[in-house]
């Protein structure tokens, strides 16, 4: 997945991974990763 935005005030971009699964209950469970990237580094 990845999604452009703003950070504290600042352009970024976002690149994260993620997995779910429904459990019994209803409720998602999942977990991921993801970085934030700015033009300034």
């Amino acid at each position: 997945m990845t999604t452009v935005g703003t950070y504290r005030g600042t352009e970024a971009t976002e690149i994260a991974t993620f997995w779910s699964i429904p459990q019994e209950d209803g409720i998602m469970y999942g977990e991921g990763e993801g970085v934030i990237t700015t033009k300034e580094g």
